[in-house]
């Protein structure tokens, strides 16, 4: 799956969770920005394994993440579901 696609997923998943934000996403768009807190982030990642098809083997994000963080941690999950057995 491509990052534009991965990209495009997430912001559909924001949109519907959370509302339209007061800004456009971009990549650059930080969790503080979209005012989620710890706990709707971690409803935001469970909808993400549900939405892509896989469970985070890790939900190693940095202290308010950027969007761009989390299609990065989607790709790299979603390549290891592909490699596990």
């Amino acid at each position: 799956m491509r990052k534009t696609s991965i990209f495009e997923t997430l912001c559909d998943l924001v949109v519907e969770r959370y509302g339209d934000p007061a800004a456009p996403l971009t990549p650059a768009t930080r969790q503080s920005d979209l005012a989620i807190d710890s706990i709707l982030m971690l409803d935001l990642l469970m909808d993400i394994e549900d939405r892509f098809g896989f469970r985070f083997r890790s939900m190693d994000l940095p202290r308010d993440p950027a969007l761009s963080d989390l299609v990065a941690l989607i790709e790299s999950s979603l390549a290891a579901s592909r490699a596990a057995p």
